[in-house]
């Protein structure tokens, strides 16, 4: 992803908590747009994760493995970014937060648990 892109991203949802205001919404709506709109932004920037494979310069991990990390990793966030986003949209105010949490989190555990399983892995190898 670009730097242009994040920048876009970033107007984007500081201009949606713009216009929430604007529009008068109440908090609730606000808190739920802004949760929304972070689980999207969270799911777009986890589609870029497999598209740049950084230098494997002293790595014990093949091209094609460190690449089908990075494919799981974007996987698991973009899923995370969505599941955040529908949980902003359709639970309760008071557990939406509680839950987007657990997604997100429980997803970085994943992804941690798998990159060290991998890293073990290949120090077998």
């Amino acid at each position: 992803m670009n730097i242009r892109t994040s920048l876009a991203l970033a107007a984007l949802l500081i201009g949606s908590a713009l216009v929430a205001q604007a529009f008068g919404l109440d908090e609730e709506a606000q808190r739920r747009l802004a949760g929304i709109m972070s689980g999207l932004v969270l799911a777009i920037f986890a589609n870029s994760i497999p598209k740049h494979l950084p230098p494997l310069r002293g790595s014990k991990l093949s091209a094609a493995r460190a690449q089908s990390y990075q494919r799981f990793a974007g996987w698991t966030f973009a899923l995370a970014g969505l599941g955040h986003a529908s949980v902003w949209l359709a639970l309760p105010i008071h557990l939406a937060n509680t839950m987007a949490i657990v997604i997100v989190g429980g997803a970085v555990l994943l992804v941690i648990a798998t990159c060290l399983l991998a890293r073990t892995g290949a120090a077998a190898d």
